[in-house]
């Protein structure tokens, strides 16, 4: 199934290469994956990083950049990452912004606070 959703995910960023929900999955996915399976945080980095390049808006993009700098104990990425999603004036979907992405930002930044 994985190696289906890579190729379905890879060939929607051939055909809108501004689709930043699919450098989105694909981030997620790698971060996800065990290692084994082909998951891969420096695979998940270059792809959100990609999706913030072509959405900086995003603010999913920003959380889930934010959690790969957590697992690898970058703590100042993370804040970064973190501070410039609630700092976002106009996001790409305002209602995920105000009743998901911000509040677990604000969460996140609480538990690395001291970090």
């Amino acid at each position: 199934m994985v190696p289906g959703l890579k190729l379905a995910f890879n060939r929607t960023i051939e055909l809108d290469p501004k689709y930043a929900v699919a450098y989105d999955a694909l981030g997620v996915m790698y971060y996800e994956l065990p290692g084994f399976a082909g998951g891969s945080l420096a695979r998940s980095e270059d792809f959100l990083a990609k999706g913030i390049a072509v959405d900086p808006d995003y603010t999913l993009l920003r959380l889930d950049l934010a959690k790969v700098y957590m697992r690898e104990k970058r703590w100042a990425d993370a804040r970064s990452q973190l501070n410039a999603l609630l700092g976002t004036k106009e996001p790409t979907y305002p209602a995920d912004f105000v009743l998901d992405d911000k509040p677990e930002a604000e969460e996140l930044l609480r538990q690395i606070k001291d970090k």
